[in-house]
């Protein structure tokens, strides 16, 4: 076979892979984990084809490959030897995997424009499901029941959880937003239909009545503007968002005010106490933690009385801590600092993809922010989402690079 026809089949299988993993993050974990290993597979063939896998020149790589190692290195020191090395064959390698698989693997705009209005597509249709579900007490697909908030009507959709669903439709909502804010000078049905779907994206978000989502969706905003680095559009987007707040109906308000009414049996009260027991953990192992995926195990020492069952932490960055230390911690942490600094000393965000790329940064800023009062980090699916789109913003911001670098005379 040819090498450009070889080329060719394997970035059509990687390209199909991405959409698996797509499609199942609101509705399959199990299609997330065959796209993920059919895309990780895709991007090693398309390395020996092209005899260049591209992750030694990804913005992240040697902090990446640290925190990778170290998460594995933690097996030596944990308590539950199974569950870790578990852990880090079938989720830590795999989303590092998935970085660098988007990062390496997508090479043009084009691919890339596909994969984001399949988001988008699959995005409304999981936002058609969640009214279908506030309309009839369950969803089409999976026949998940609606919140009990709100009577019975906090939607969840396909993700069963409305938490989830807000982080996963609070960072599509950026998508769109960068795709409508790179786009501008299109059509303008398209720009009018695209504006109406974030409309009702930003619609659903209120409807999960999730206070996280809400503070990610508004952490993002305000990055965005910054971004787009014009001060008429971030007053605007202030004014905008104030006058939403203000006109919505005043459950939604009761709900948002909520989350300092902290009293016996509250879920902040709740969350707070969570939150001491697993510090109390960190004091104990501040270092290098307990060991990956030993939170739900060694929680059980720390739990307080008022505290039922054995909940999630409701902070990856917390539980991150627990499990790994401060060092797993920090590691993570310099990810994330690579990421952003390169964006935005390589990326005037002029072009398409560096709009495109602005806009996927602010979903993922929500979406960080998000995960500070969630397990967003630690849910297969989400953590799928977040770790294959970092990789594919990181794409964007070096094509950026490209397309506005001046040509030599």
């Amino acid at each position: 076979m040819p090498i450009k026809q070889a080329e060719r089949w394997a970035a059509r299988w990687f390209e199909f892979c991405l959409y698996l993993i797509l499609i199942g993050i609101p509705v399959s974990r199990a299609l997330v984990e065959i796209g993920s290993t059919g895309a990780l597979a895709g991007w090693i063939w398309l390395g020996f084809i092209r005899k260049n896998w591209g992750f030694r020149s990804s913005p992240v790589f040697w902090p990446l490959l640290g925190y990778t190692l170290f998460s594995g290195l933690s097996y030596f020191w944990s308590g539950h030897r199974d569950a870790t090395l578990s852990s880090w064959v079938g989720k830590t390698i795999q989303y590092s995997g998935l970085y660098l698989a988007a990062w390496g693997g997508l090479r043009d705009l084009k691919t890339i424009r596909r994969l984001l209005w399949a988001t988008l597509v699959i995005a409304a249709i999981i936002c058609a499901d969640g009214l279908y579900q506030i309309a009839t007490g369950h969803d089409f697909f999976l026949g998940y029941g609606a919140g009990l908030l709100a009577e019975g009507r906090r939607m969840t959709a396909t993700l069963k959880y409305p938490n989830d669903l807000g982080a996963y439709l609070g960072f599509v909502f950026w998508i769109g937003a960068g795709i409508l804010w790179a786009d501008l000078r299109a059509k303008r049905v398209r720009c009018l239909m695209l504006s109406l779907l974030l409309t009702i994206i930003a619609g659903c978000v209120v409807l999960t009545y999730s206070r996280s989502a809400w503070m990610g969706l508004g952490a993002a905003l305000f990055f965005f503007t910054l971004l787009s680095r014009k001060k008429k559009m971030a007053w605007i987007a202030a004014i905008g968002l104030m006058t939403l707040a203000a006109l919505l109906p005043t459950r939604f308000m009761n709900r948002g005010s909520g989350f300092f009414d902290i009293h016996a049996g509250s879920s902040s009260e709740e969350r707070l106490l969570v939150w001491d027991a697993t510090w109390k953990m960190i004091q104990d192992r501040p270092v290098a933690g307990s060991g990956l995926n030993t939170f739900n195990a060694e929680f059980r020492k720390y739990k307080p009385e008022q505290v039922w069952g054995n909940p999630y932490v409701h902070n990856s960055y917390l539980q991150m801590t627990a499990e790994q230390g401060f060092i797993g911690l920090i590691l993570f942490l310099s990810i994330l600092v690579g990421f952003f600094s390169y964006g935005l000393v390589i990326n005037p965000g002029l072009s398409i993809e560096g709009r495109l790329a602005h806009g996927l940064s602010a979903g993922l800023v929500g979406y960080l922010v998000h995960s500070f009062f969630d397990s967003n980090l630690y849910i297969l699916p989400l953590a799928a989402l977040f770790w294959t789109f970092m990789g594919i913003t990181s794409r964007l911001h070096a094509l950026a690079a490209v397309s506005t670098r001046p040509e030599k005379s």
